[in-house]
């Protein structure tokens, strides 16, 4: 696995320490979450598609920008 040296905004650093605690998972491991969505939602966009939040059948958010 290649190794790689990041900058990141104190608010995103936050974030991913809080749910690696959460989950009790290493910060790695919330990191590479982090880009599998980003992955997803980079590919269903090049299909015409959006990333969202369903509660059964209703939409509750649609996440843009990504």
């Amino acid at each position: 696995m290649a190794r790689m040296t990041i900058a990141l905004p104190a608010e995103i650093v936050k974030i991913v320490n809080d749910t690696a605690q959460k989950e009790s998972v290493p910060k790695t491991e919330i990191i590479r979450r982090m880009f599998t969505v980003l992955k997803v939602a980079q590919e269903e966009k090049g299909k015409g598609n959006s990333l969202g939040i369903i509660n059964g059948e209703k939409v509750i958010a649609r996440i843009v920008g990504v």
